[in-house]
């Protein structure tokens, strides 16, 4: 048994099953079984988790369930809880990503410090496997190595996936070359840092080979490195992703016939077949042959073809075939979706691009419901008196299990009709990031692509950047939905958006969801304001002589009642961001921290204001929880002339205009955005 064991450290794992397969029926028959209480659990949760990496799933569930059930009777709590870790390393590699991490999440704060790497790292794979590459890194950031104590084999694996995917192939490398070394040929450990290498060398080179990996080969390679550490065989849905992308939307619906049964003209002709401009690696000042560049040619994405012609948005978006069908993680995976807009791009199909790009952000863990959380007191306890580090313990305890609880069902039917349909004299901006950023624009029913350029110059210097989408909205309302990556800016901030009213979403069925509920007539309204800053009770008091009506609150348990299903909430007072969790990012009241998560515990408001520094956080949280509009500034708010512009915004709600125009003629230039519509 001993042997089998160090066998397994190894990662020699089908040669310890031989082992342990052969004691297991020994032991059984020996007295040491009954008189040793750990001795037979102990042995059978080895057994399952080394059959488990082998892919015996069937035979592992059985011994770990025996495990279990011995360690319950015989009061080995230790070893129970060891049990559940290995049940949910099962779940993980069955393929229930979420159920593995509600096990580990509980996990968490139970287990022994010597015990905890190994918890971190699992919860990090079943993290990566769902698509969450953020909270994975935080997760090993945490871990326990990462304050110079050696790392397990596992833990080097995980981590080494992790930068893979992020594009840091050197540090994988180093860390998949660091585990080949301790650990030799016949290894699980080795077999897997060596297939790590191979990958990294054949698609996620950097700078990226575009000419010798497709779109669908780096979606490939993306879900292959997000599959839980093990010897089975790679799942189905990679196939799947494969055929998904490949799908192109279905031709132009025929014209009308007339009643002599012969074709009606067309009163607007379709697109002609776009001529697409290749743009090479690496030659930002190429122009196509006969003619100057233009403002909105920009360099396009390397190895990606934009087309100069637009496309009409008109008809449904047929959903994918074959196996996509069957399995709709396939749609919504962040890896795959990015895949499908760079295919859709390179083949002139701005309407597919458009659709894929919805899924590009993986989606958020659903919000828990109630207020009575203990984890979310003991955090608010701990912030209103200033204990920084047990807030970080309970932010963290509180964000995992969120994502134990799974991300809610997205829905995946066709957006593009129905936005067109929706923008009446608006423009609707995505900005996908595909290697450069590039801004796909529908304007009067029709979509455009533009390449603006790397991510870091357009997050540096977005005026700029926007120049050729402004070219084609003209003086239109906007509607931006931007990729997390480029940042929060101040959209009506910036040139050529000051004055002009701007709806920044997530996406764009989340702006078609919202702009079809109608305006609120501003009856219940809640002003709330902190002790401090001084001007908060100010800025309070005259926004009651704009909302004769309005109810006033001071205190937590005031405001959290009086939110629910309010048409407008206004919040004044210091802001504190928590950046890991914005659900628990905080205004100051009079008896203690307000958090944002009290807002959308019950039915939330139709719209709220913040005037706090530090809201950005904030607001996108209390948006995801699916308040219609939330107007807050990104950036520290300056008290001289902020107070005027926010009655003036406030009058202009009253006498009905909504949100985007009130924003943009009152608080845009003093850095406010409106999210949502």
């Amino acid at each position: 048994m001993v042997l089998g064991v160090a066998l397994a450290e190894r990662g020699l794992f089908d040669r310890t099953v031989e082992i342990l397969d052969d004691t297991h029926v020994r032991l059984r028959r020996h007295p040491l079984a009954e008189e040793a209480a750990p001795v037979l659990p102990g042995f059978l949760a080895n057994l399952g988790l080394a059959r488990i990496l082998c892919g015996g799933f069937g035979a592992a569930e059985d011994h770990l369930e025996e495990a279990r059930s011995l360690a319950l009777e015989r009061d080995l709590h230790l070893l129970e809880l060891v049990t559940r870790q290995n049940l949910g390393c099962l779940a993980l590699r069955r393929g229930d990503a979420a159920g593995a991490i509600a096990t580990f999440t509980g996990l968490a704060h139970r287990l022994p410090t010597d015990r905890r790497e190994a918890l971190c790292a699992d919860l990090a794979e079943a993290l990566l496997a769902e698509g969450h590459l953020e909270e994975a890194a935080l997760t090993l950031a945490d871990g326990p190595w990462a304050h110079g104590r050696s790392a397990q084999p596992v833990t080097l694996l995980v981590e080494a996936k992790l930068r893979l995917l992020r594009g840091d192939r050197h540090r994988a490398r180093e860390l998949a070359r660091r585990v080949r070394e301790t650990h030799g040929p016949g290894s699980l450990w080795y077999r897997l840092a060596v297939r790590l290498e191979e990958m990294a060398e054949r698609v996620c080179a950097a700078p990226l080979d575009w000419s010798s990996a497709s779109p669908q080969e780096r979606a490939h390679a993306a879900l292959e490195l997000r599959r839980p550490v093990s010897a089975s065989e790679p799942v189905p849905r990679l196939v799947a992703a494969h055929r998904a992308v490949d799908v192109q939307l279905p031709p132009w619906p025929p014209a009308p016939r007339t009643a002599d049964g012969a074709r009606a003209a067309r009163t607007e002709q379709p697109p002609p077949e776009p001529r697409a401009l290749r743009f090479p690696e690496g030659s930002a000042g190429h122009r196509p042959a006969g003619g100057a560049r233009g403002a909105g040619d920009r360099r396009a994405a390397p190895g990606s073809r934009l087309t100069r012609e637009s496309q009409e948005v008109r008809g449904p978006w047929t959903a994918f075939a074959g196996p996509a069908e069957a399995d709709p993680r396939v749609l919504g995976d962040p890896q795959v979706a990015r895949a499908g807009v760079e295919v859709s791009l390179a083949r002139g199909d701005l309407r597919g691009a458009l659709e894929w790009a919805e899924f590009t952000v993986p989606p958020a863990p659903r919000v828990p419901a109630g207020r009575c959380d203990p984890v979310v007191e003991r955090y608010r306890e701990a912030l209103a008196n200033g204990r920084d580090r047990h807030c970080l313990v309970y932010a963290r305890r509180w964000e995992r299990a969120r994502y134990a609880q799974g991300a809610a069902a997205r829905e995946c039917a066709p957006v593009g009709a129905r936005l067109a349909g929706l923008l009446g004299g608006r423009a609707f901006v995505r900005l996908v990031v595909v290697g450069d950023v590039v801004a796909l624009v529908v304007v009067d029913g029709r979509v455009h692509a533009r390449s603006l350029g790397p991510p870091a110059r357009v997050a540096r210097e977005f005026g700029a950047a926007l120049a050729p989408v402004l070219e084609l909205v003209d003086d239109r309302p906007l509607v931006v939905a931007a990729d997390p990556r480029l940042g929060h800016p101040p959209w009506g901030a910036l040139p050529g958006l000051r004055g002009r009213p701007v709806a920044v979403v997530p996406s764009a069925r989340a702006w078609a969801d919202r702009v079809v509920r109608p305006l609120p007539r501003w009856r219940r309204v809640l002003l709330a304001a902190g002790p401090a800053p001084r001007g908060a009770v100010r800025e309070v008091a005259d926004l009651g002589r704009v909302h004769s009506r309005a109810h006033r609150a001071v205190r937590v348990g005031e405001v959290a009642a009086g939110a629910a299903g309010c048409d407008l909430v206004h919040l004044s007072g210091h802001g504190r961001v928590a950046e890991r969790s914005p659900l628990l990012s905080s205004v100051a009241l009079a008896d203690g921290p307000l958090l944002a998560l009290d807002l959308v515990s019950a039915a939330p408001p139709e719209v709220v204001v913040l005037t706090s520094c530090g809201a950005g956080r904030f607001a996108g949280a209390l948006l995801e929880a699916g308040v219609r509009a939330v107007v807050a500034s990104p950036a520290p708010v300056r008290d001289a002339g902020t107070g005027r512009a926010v009655a003036g915004f406030h009058r202009a709600l009253a006498a009905g205009a909504a949100p985007p125009e009130a924003v943009a003629a009152h608080l845009g230039r003093h850095g406010f955005v409106c999210l949502g519509a």
